[in-house]
């Protein structure tokens, strides 16, 4: 059978046309036609099974990671960016006062405070 009346009966099958009626004006055998509906059938949910199982996979599982991401180069920058964040003198200034003034009330209390040690970098950007 040709490729042009396979993809005939196909389109007629998929727009709504039914097989005995395809069958008729094609003056082919009603099982002929049933065949062909079904194999297309068959290749579409082969073919949907494929794109299901690769579309699950991460694309970069797809791809060897150093052709993707130089490692070293990475590796190296990330090191340079730290010693370049604790090279950098801190500067830390928050005035005394108001932290006495907070705290003055309870200088004679058993109340539990809790020390919050915050640690602010400043980044160099990335270029």
């Amino acid at each position: 059978m040709a490729v042009e009346q396979r993809k005939t009966i196909v389109n007629l099958y998929n727009s709504g046309i039914n097989p005995d009626i395809i069958s008729l004006e094609l003056d082919m055998s009603q099982e002929e036609v049933m065949r062909v509906i079904e194999s297309e059938i068959n290749d579409e949910e082969r073919k949907r099974d494929v794109v299901e199982k690769l579309s699950c996979l991460p694309i970069l599982s797809k791809l060897y990671l150093d052709a993707v991401v130089n490692i070293d180069l990475a590796i190296a920058h990330a090191q340079s960016t730290m010693w370049k964040a604790l090279k950098v003198k801190s500067e830390f200034n928050i005035p005394a006062e108001e932290s006495d003034k907070i705290l003055e009330p309870y200088t004679e209390s058993k109340v539990s405070l809790v020390i919050l040690n915050v640690i602010l970098l400043n980044l160099p950007s990335c270029q």
